[in-house]
């Protein structure tokens, strides 16, 4: 237990003052760390480097306090006073990605590694970003380079672990996430992500094993015991698997996804009437989707006579996948004189099939890393007579967008709907295979490598 340690105007050593602001950081005195670190700060008897130094821990320091606007500011006189402080890049990064800013947090990052390349926090934050990106081979590089220079750090593994999976290296994913398990046995995201991957590899009993020492370690995880209604339903267990979903959904109405798993699972219930699972779907709309759709939609249609359909297809499966076999011969047999063609690919890993979809579409518009506003605005901006979602309630579907009344005639083929917009789809029988969620380990303040008294917020977003 660290002593209290009060900050005097007889704190005159600069060396004991930061110590004291450290300190006071760690316990949650914002007040007083701020105070310590701005009097060294202004201190003209300090080179610009430290006080750049001085600045960042500042920063560090109204984040964690809550003023982050503040904190922006004292990164960039840091780096104003000395460019090459690289816990100030790092510190900045993880601000503007908060702030949704990812690019020029990916620019921060890699300029970080780029003046310490043995700086693993920044590392981890890069991969972060990079998989926010879609970019998931890079992703797992900076992971790597991450995991090479803090070999002990549990985050960084169970996030080469994800970037692996989301690779689709399973194996390398499993063969990561495991020796977390063993170095770490009390880490939830270790096994919880270890039981995503072996839901991704068809094994339900193990997955079921993870997912339930993830959630003995952290109960109120609700992607953990989502992930568990899934493994319940693959093993054909659907009445446990319904109400581990409405648990969830008791714990965090507003889980769009989860709500989705239980729809699919309601489909395998023989015991069910239709009436109830189409009243389970109409609850699905109206928690989610309903709250999204324009009350008076307006579309901005070019009502040039003789002009071809512009006709959007959704799909995280534009690759070799079971979807991909009716969806291509579909998506080839389009007239071309009358139809003009767009793709909006949520598809992580390119594979030849890929290739053949990017060839059949004349408009290829890659939306993985796209928040729902960015790819609502760029459906919008190719004013899109006629959408059809291909993945309805599966896994990586993007159902929050098409239900923002973005083209005049909605087709939710997947889920044997298609009407007029009206603000809902009559679904009911999805195909496919259920959502499982991944989580990376929780960003918590840790000490920077670079210096033992620095502080990194350690949050990326």
């Amino acid at each position: 237990m660290i002593a209290d340690t009060e900050i005097s105007s007889e704190a005159d050593d600069a060396g004991a003052l930061r110590l004291a602001g450290v300190i006071a950081h760690q316990e949650q005195r914002f007040d007083a760390a701020i105070a310590a670190f701005r009097r060294l700060a202004e201190s003209s008897a300090r080179s610009d480097a430290q006080r750049a130094a001085d600045l960042a821990n500042l920063g560090a320091t109204l984040r964690a306090a809550g003023k982050s606007d503040d904190a922006e500011v004292s990164y960039r006189r840091a780096l104003t006073l000395d460019p090459n402080c690289a816990a100030a890049h790092h510190n900045l990064g993880n601000l503007l990605a908060a702030s949704g800013r990812v690019r020029d947090a990916e620019a921060e990052q890699r300029e970080a590694v780029r003046i310490v390349p043995s700086y693993a926090q920044a590392w981890n934050a890069l991969g972060g970003l990079l998989q926010r990106r879609g970019e998931l081979r890079d992703a797992v590089d900076a992971f790597s380079v991450a995991t090479r220079n803090a070999p002990d750090w549990i985050e960084a593994q169970v996030n080469l672990g994800v970037a692996f999976l989301n690779c689709d290296l399973g194996q390398e994913a499993v063969t990561v996430l495991r020796a977390a398990t063993v170095s770490a046995p009390e880490n939830a995201s270790a096994h919880g992500n270890l039981g995503a991957v072996y839901l991704r590899a068809g094994l339900p009993v193990r997955a079921e094993t993870a997912l339930r020492r993830a959630l003995a370690l952290d109960p109120q995880e609700t992607r953990w015991r989502s992930n568990l209604a899934v493994a319940l339903q693959m093993q054909g267990r659907h009445t446990e698997t319904e109400q581990c979903c409405r648990d969830v959904l008791q714990m965090r109405p507003g889980y769009s996804a989860a709500h989705g798993n239980l729809l699919f699972a309601m489909n395998y219930r023989a015991d069910l009437a239709s009436e109830a699972i189409f009243a389970e779907y109409r609850r699905w709309n109206a928690q989610h989707a309903a709250p999204l759709a324009p009350v008076a939609p307006r579309f901005a249609l070019d009502r040039t006579p003789g002009r071809r359909l512009r006709v959007g297809y959704v799909s995280p499966d534009f690759r070799h996948h079971a979807v991909a076999f009716f969806s291509e011969p579909l998506l080839a047999a389009h007239d071309r004189s009358q139809v003009e063609l767009f793709c909006y690919s949520e598809t992580g890993i390119e594979d030849a099939t890929t290739l053949r979809f990017r060839t059949i579409a004349e408009h290829w518009r890659p939306t993985l890393g796209m928040n729902d506003d960015a790819m609502a605005a760029l459906i919008r901006a190719d004013r899109i007579d006629i959408l059809v979602d291909l993945a309805g309630h599966t896994a990586a579907n993007r159902l929050l967008v098409i239900f923002m009344g973005l083209a005049v005639v909605l087709w939710v083929a997947s889920t044997c709907s298609a009407r007029r917009w009206c603000g809902s789809a009559d679904c009911r029988l999805s195909i496919g295979h259920p959502t499982a969620c991944l989580l990376s380990c929780p960003r918590r303040p840790s000490e920077t490598r670079m210096s033992p008294l620095g502080i990194s917020d350690g949050r990326n977003g």
